[in-house]
């Protein structure tokens, strides 16, 4: 005599891009307790990594309106002051990328000082290298910003 399974199908809620990242956030937030300094921090600050095309994009717009936080791009930074990254357009100089050009720091800079940062800061694409990394917590000690969340 064999043994027969009996499988039933279970209905699964379907769980979007948003959904999910939301629920990781949450999960996060609860497994990674902050430092006290960065509790009594007014400011969050979230940095979305990941490859081109993996959606950093669209998560970043759904914090920002469900959240109202000041998002930052790499593009945004890249369009604000193309002069700047300009000098690397040269057909003589070579092997310099602008999506990691230290001159991304400046622009940064300058955009944040714009940015209303009273209810959190999402980063989309920046920082991009470790000089950018090394700039972003330079300026989060300077400024008293949380520690990030790197989703």
């Amino acid at each position: 005599m064999s043994k027969q399974m009996v499988t039933e199908r279970v209905p699964r809620k379907r769980l979007t891009p948003a959904k999910v990242f939301l629920s990781a956030c949450a999960a996060l937030a609860v497994l990674l307790p902050l430092p006290i300094a960065a509790q009594q921090a007014s400011s969050p600050v979230i940095v979305l990594i990941g490859a081109p095309g993996s959606g950093k994009s669209t998560q970043a717009e759904l914090i920002r309106k469900r959240h109202r936080f000041a998002v930052i791009t790499r593009e945004q930074l890249m369009q604000d002051d193309p002069s700047l990254l300009a000098r690397y357009k040269q057909p003589d100089i070579q092997g310099v990328e602008p999506r990691s050009d230290p001159a991304l720091n400046t622009l940064f800079l300058r955009r944040l000082e714009q940015a209303d940062i009273r209810k959190g800061l999402l980063l989309d694409g920046y920082p991009a290298t470790k000089n950018h990394a090394d700039f972003l917590q330079q300026i989060i000690v300077d400024k008293g910003l949380g520690r990030p969340l790197v989703l």
